[in-house]
């Protein structure tokens, strides 16, 4: 008599370095490996192992009637080492994402990656360069440049001295060409006045900014 057959067989899967990569038999979801299928029917099927930092793989396989194939697929690495580099204030961003300030190490898929630096008030410093497999990187950027504006500061009476944050600039009337943005403390002194103290606040959009302050005289004791 002949033997019959069953038109069904099995499919064991293992990946290595790393076993938790996700199997896809024919378009499906079916386990991570390593994976031990159900019953299979005969022939020729599709597979495709993922895991994240590794490479995708796409292939076929063929299930004999009763047997078990084994598949032991060698998964390639896809991501590279990466260092940046900024100054101790920035705040490192890659592909928009935060990632710490100053520097900042870890890995990145191959492929084009946009490294920034970003300070506030100052202009984004950035880099955008290809990784490639099997190379590490170091990428350095640089020091953020201050976004700088400009200050017109008056006074009434004039030839107040005029201190911003502590330091002295000269008296009134001033014209400051650059005067970094953000929130600054002016301080004016004039003898026979009382000590007058504002808070200016420079955005970014603002290429002048024009400040008088009056000042009042010192009451007699």
């Amino acid at each position: 008599y002949k033997e019959l057959k069953p038109k069904y067989g099995y499919v064991m899967v293992t990946t290595s370095p790393d076993d938790s990569a996700m199997v896809y038999i024919n378009k499906k979801y079916v386990g991570m490996t390593p994976y031990m299928s159900d019953k299979i029917k005969s022939g020729i099927h599709d597979i495709v192992v993922i895991k994240e930092n590794y490479k995708t793989i796409s292939s076929t396989f063929e299930v004999d009637s009763s047997y078990t194939t084994n598949l032991d697929l060698n998964m390639e690495m896809s991501v590279v080492d990466v260092m940046v580099c900024a100054d101790s204030l920035s705040k490192i961003y890659v592909d928009n994402k935060y990632k710490g300030d100053g520097v900042w190490s870890g890995i990145l898929n191959d492929g084009i990656h946009l490294f920034e630096a970003r300070k506030k008030n100052h202009s984004t410093s950035f880099v955008e360069k290809e990784l490639s497999i099997g190379t590490s990187e170091i990428i350095e950027l640089d020091n953020p440049k201050p976004i700088y504006s400009s200050a017109d500061i008056n006074s009434n009476p004039s030839e107040a001295d005029v201190f911003i944050d502590g330091n002295y600039y000269g008296k009134t009337p001033l014209f400051i060409k650059d005067i970094i943005m953000g929130q600054h403390e002016i301080r004016f002194e004039k003898q026979g006045y009382a000590l007058s103290l504002s808070t200016i606040n420079i955005e970014e959009s603002e290429l002048l900014v024009a400040m008088r302050v009056n000042l009042e005289e010192e009451r007699a004791m």
